[in-house]
Parts: C-alpha cells; structure tokens; sequence
C-alpha cells in the first residue's frame, strides 16, 4: 500500500508542476486581462490627457507601448525562446508513468457462472535518453539560437518601423498647423484690406471694382482657411492612429525635432551594416541556412540511444506481485532512401546561397536608399534657406505695395498678387522645414537604429 500511495505521489507532483502553466494559458483563453498591445489602449491608459502638450520623446514612448506590430514582434520573440528550449529537451532524458487497473470475471466453458471480478493493479515507468546523433540536436539548437537572433532583430525592427509611423504623423500636424496659421493670418490680411476698400468707397475715394475684387480675395482666403484647418484634423487623426488609439481626443503636440546628419553615404552605410535590423536579419537567416547543411549531414549518420523500463503489477499482500526491468541501447541508422538525404543536402547548399545572395542585394538596395535620402536632405536644407529668404523678400514686397496702394499708386490687382506671394512665401517656408524632417527621420529610419540607444549614438552622425 505505501508503494501504490507513493506511485500516486509522484505521478500528483509531475502533474501539479504543470498547474501554473495551465493557469495562465486558460486566463489567455477569457481575456480577461488582455495585456497592452493585445487590445486598443486608451489614451487614459497611457497618460494621455485632453489639452496636455506633449512632445516627440513623449509620443514616440507611447507608440512603442501601445502599438499591436511591436507587441506581435515580442511574442513572436518569446514564441522563438521558448522553441530554443523545446529543441534544447531533446539533450534530456524523458520519464513517462503508467498506473491503471484491470478487472474481469474469470468464467470458464461447462464450469459454474459466476459475477466475480478479479483485479490486477500495474504501473511502470518508462525511461529514454539520446546518447549520440552525430550532430543532428546540436545543429537544431544551433538553427534555433539564429532564429531567436532573427526575432530579436524583427523586434527592433517593429519599433524603428512604429517610431517612424510616429515622426511622420508628428512632423506632418506640426506642417498643418503652422500652414493653418499661415492661412488664418492671410484671412486677417485679407479681411484688413477689404475693411479698408470699403472705407475708402463710402469716402468716395475707392472703386466698386476694388471692393468686389477685395470682397473675392477675402473669400477665397477663408475658403483657404477651411480646407487648413480640415487638414490638420486629418493630421491628428492620423498622429492618433500611429500611437495606438481609436477614438479622437484633443492634444497638443510640443516640441519634436530629428538630431542633423552630416556624414556621407558611405559612412551611413557603415552604421547599417552595424545597426540594421533587416540586415541582421538576413545575417541570422543565413546563419541558420548554413546550420541546416549540418544537420542534413548528421542525417547520413546513425542515431544511438539508451531506453528503459521498468513494471510492477499484482494485488497480492505483497505488492507488487510481479515485477520486470528491461533496458537497451539501440542504433538506427538508414541504408537507402531514394537519395533523399543527398538532395536535402544540396538543396541546404543551394538555400545557403540564395540566402547570402539576399544579403547582397539588400545591401545594394539599402544604399540607393541612403543616397536617395541623403540627397534630399541636402535638397531640403536648401529650399529651406531659400525659402526663408524668399518670405523675407515676400513681406518687404507686401509692405511696400500697399503703401504703394495706399496712396494710390499700385492698383487692387498688385496689392493681391504682393499678399498671394507673400502668403505663398510663408506656406513655402514652412513645408521646406519638415521636408527637412521628414528627410531626416528618412535615414533614421533606414539606419535601422533602435530607438531605445538613438540618443547615446546620434552623436556619430555628425
């Protein structure tokens, strides 16, 4: 009796190591405590508060909680940890337990009938371990580290990916609400002057034709203005979206500028071969390819393993009644498959190639992309210097026309096209600051860089 108590013991305390797991996976089956990333947060949840400025670190903190593609890349991350460990077991041995019990009536031809049942209880426990496989586990394991390397990097990957999202959608509100005030001071220009032509008619010192003229540019600036400010609720609408939330609330947005590059190309394509995501990759997939030539390999060799058991049975007084131990060692190994194992060979070899080939090509792709990108930086610093100085040039022109106007000596007709060019000067000016921005976030994107260390390594951008 103590034998059979201490068996359900054993077989209690296998079971019970096991109860934690199950707890949390049935709690993942409800949902009830779906973690962030897994559902839409609120901005409640993430600090978030109606009317606050906030500035780019801060909503960029907020996308990288929030956002479902960064979440997915940490589980997928855990999903190839916990692979690394399935495949590691295969380095331990494994313990099964049997316990059962039998009964039956023992009833015999031309002999009495009879109900009673005899029973026989049993249990054993059943023992394997591999012993050598010639490589075969450890090119697995090998494969499977490079996986967990490659979900790393697809980590990294969703944050740089989620942060830009971020920058873009930031960069692009700031672009509509400075152009939306731009377009509310033309209204008051517009409206300034038009206050001013109807004056000067009931004075009898203007024209009808200047206070239509004027009544048509003022209308066509709030017209202007509308269609503004439209924008830049589709641009915070879209700011919302980046940083994880469904439903519309008002914030501003404060301060938020990329670090200057100033290195070359080239020196940028130092840093992705060092910091890049899609590269590491590719590196990681190519890695494993080469692995997976090992492990086709081991195939051509045997696999030698140990195996035991031991069984007990009976309900005599002094059970167990019956007991036996068996145990062996056995090799296995394939004498002839259709040449499966060669072709798995050379089909390794040729996915090898195809993966380093794809290195190859994304490096060459990736520094197009840095030429690409660095260009229009450059471009963009100079729109920007010209623009400015076209504003300036613009509003010396404004002021100058209508003192013109004023005294009559430029007509309605130039006093318009003087405000059009300078309002067309201001709206210049400030598209050409955040197509700097956005040319930077551009290289900061292809870098590749995680966001996590970008303000201990900008300084090797200059």
């Amino acid at each position: 009796m103590k034998n059979i108590i201490l068996f359900i013991f054993l077989v209690s305390a296998g079971l019970l190591a096991s109860c934690s797991t199950v707890d949390e996976a049935r709690k993942a089956q409800k949902g009830d405590s779906l973690l962030e990333g897994e559902r839409t947060v609120t901005p409640a949840e993430m600090g978030i508060e109606a009317g606050k400025t906030y500035n780019l670190g801060e909503l960029e903190r907020v996308a990288l909680r929030s956002s479902p593609s960064v979440f997915q890349a940490g589980q997928n991350l855990i999903s190839a940890q916990l692979q690394l460990k399935i495949v590691k077991a295969d380095y331990l041995p494994t313990f099964d337990l049997v316990a059962g019990y039998e009964a039956g009536t023992s009833n015999e031809f031309k002999r009495p009938q009879s109900s009673h049942f005899d029973g026989n209880g049993y249990g054993g426990v059943d023992f394997k371990l591999l012993i050598y496989d010639f490589g075969k586990t450890d090119a697995k394991v090998a494969q499977e580290i490079q996986n967990v390397v490659a979900a790393e990097k697809e980590l990294i990957l969703a944050r740089v990916n989620s942060v830009y999202s971020v920058r873009k959608a930031f960069f692009e509100l700031k672009r509509r609400i400075e152009l939306n005030i731009v377009a509310e001071q033309a209204v008051a220009q517009y409206k300034e002057h038009l206050d001013h032509m109807l004056a000067k008619y009931e004075h009898g010192k203007g024209t009808k034709y200047d206070c239509s003229k004027a009544r048509v540019d003022y209308d066509s600036s709030v017209l202007d203005q509308i269609t503004s400010a439209n924008n830049v609720r589709t641009a915070q609408a879209e700011l919302v979206k980046t940083l994880g939330f469904d439903s519309a609330f008002d914030f501003l947005t404060g301060e938020g500028q990329m670090p200057d590059v100033e290195i070359g190309v080239d020196a940028l394509m130092e840093i992705v071969r060092k910091t890049d995501p899609s590269l590491g990759i590719l590196r990681a997939n190519a890695e494993a390819a080469k692995l997976y030539i090992d492990e086709q390999i081991a195939e051509l060799y045997p696999t030698i393993s140990l195996s035991a058991e031991a069984l007990a049975a009976g309900l005599s007084q002094g059970w167990p009644a019956i007991w036996n131990l068996t145990g062996g060692a056995e090799i296995a190994q394939n004498i002839f498959n259709g040449n499966r194992n060669i072709n798995a060979i050379k089909q390794a070899v040729s996915q090898l190639r195809t993966a380093r080939s794809q290195i190859a090509e994304y490096e060459q792709s990736v520094y197009a992309e840095l030429t690409t990108a660095r260009l229009n930086l450059n471009k963009a610093k100079k729109q920007y210097e010209v623009a400015l100085a076209s504003e300036k040039v613009a509003k010396e022109n404004l002021e100058l026309v209508t003192e013109r106007f004023n005294v009559g000596k430029a007509s309605s007709l130039e006093r318009t096209d003087a405000q059009v060019s300078y309002t067309s000067a201001q709206a210049d000016a400030v598209s050409a600051k955040y197509d700097c921005q956005d040319a930077l976030a551009e290289i900061f994107r292809i870098i590749g860089r995680d966001p996590s260390v970008e303000d201990q390594e900008n300084s090797k951008l200059k």
